[in-house]
């Protein structure tokens, strides 16, 4: 579906750029027309006066319109480049999403996490920080030391007193609470990326 809407943008690209690039050639041509010293005397005055006043027009607009068209095309080309950018980095933003993902849900799901899965998530990451922002950076920060909050947590758990447990046992649950916010709003956070 994506690639479909990428080659339709093309032929639009190409299709917008072929129609002004005629639009300048007939300029160009009507232009050299007029500098060539087309007779128009044959013509009626009004007519002829018509394109007379159409040609002086045309020579004192022509490089304005030429800026305008390199402009256009130059603008074309930097947004056609800019997509491509963005195509060309969705399979490594996507591997490192859905690895964010998959954290989430193991800690979700089992409410501890041992130290290669925590390994695993920094290899899967790492560069995250550069290929998105910093912000996401931080999260990433964030997530992995909350992981690390919740082992902690259930070790203090095996060997902690009765009476504390209740405090660690809710400390647990809030952990857990934020990854399950955070997992909600993983598509929101990560979708202009996509």
């Amino acid at each position: 579906m994506e690639c479909n809407k990428d080659r339709l943008g093309q032929r639009q690209l190409s299709n917008r750029t072929a129609v002004i690039i005629l639009v300048a050639v007939i300029v160009l041509i009507l232009a050299a027309w007029g500098l060539a010293g087309a007779d128009f005397s044959p013509l009626p005055s009004q007519i002829r006066a018509f394109f007379d006043n159409l040609l002086q027009f045309i020579k004192s607009s022509l490089v304005i319109l030429i800026a305008i068209t390199t402009t256009y095309i130059a603008y074309e080309q930097w947004r056609t480049n800019h997509l491509r950018l963005k195509h060309d980095r969705f399979e490594s933003r996507f591997r490192r999403f859905e690895a964010i993902r998959k954290f989430l849900q193991h800690l979700i799901i089992n409410e501890q996490v041992d130290e290669d899965t925590r390994i695993q998530f920094l290899a899967d990451t790492s560069g995250s920080r550069f290929i998105f922002n910093a912000k996401v950076g931080q999260f990433l920060d964030d997530l992995h030391d909350k992981a690390v909050d919740v082992d902690f947590i259930n070790t203090e758990l095996k060997s902690c007193p009765e009476k504390e447990k209740a405090s660690k046992l809710r400390q647990r649950t809030d952990l857990k609470k934020w990854f399950i916010a955070e997992l909600r709003g993983l598509d929101g956070r990560f979708s202009r990326f996509f």
